[in-house]
């Protein structure tokens, strides 16, 4: 039973990488860009799929990491361009709104890659 489940987690992870990958060749150069982020997710989320797969399970944190990572790139890209935009249209009532995104993403990095476990 735990090797058919992680054989359909991988199988649905490789369709998801997949058809993001077929929609990054017909995008426009912007939407390109926003998949990035999205497409690293889903190779480290197949990467992670294997590794538990096959069993070795030192290689997890690797991949753990790199998810992160690029969920955190995609986070802060929404927060520089949210707060560029604030900024520009000066509403800086508003740039008081994105305080606590800017924390609660400090606080994934911080967690994840700076603390000592």
């Amino acid at each position: 039973m735990f090797k058919i489940f992680h054989v359909i987690h991988l199988i649905s992870s490789l369709i998801i990488l997949t058809i993001l990958i077929y929609i990054q060749t017909l995008a426009a150069p912007i939407t390109k860009i926003v998949l990035q982020p999205f497409i690293i997710c889903a190779l480290a989320f197949v990467g992670k799929s294997i590794v538990i797969f096959l069993n070795k399970q030192e290689y997890l944190p690797i991949f753990n990491k790199i998810y992160v990572l690029s969920f955190l790139i995609y986070w802060f890209g929404i927060l520089i361009f949210w707060c560029y935009e604030v900024i520009k249209s000066h509403e800086y009532l508003a740039l008081l709104f994105s305080l606590p995104f800017w924390i609660c993403g400090l606080f994934i990095l911080y967690c994840t890659f700076i603390k000592k476990k």
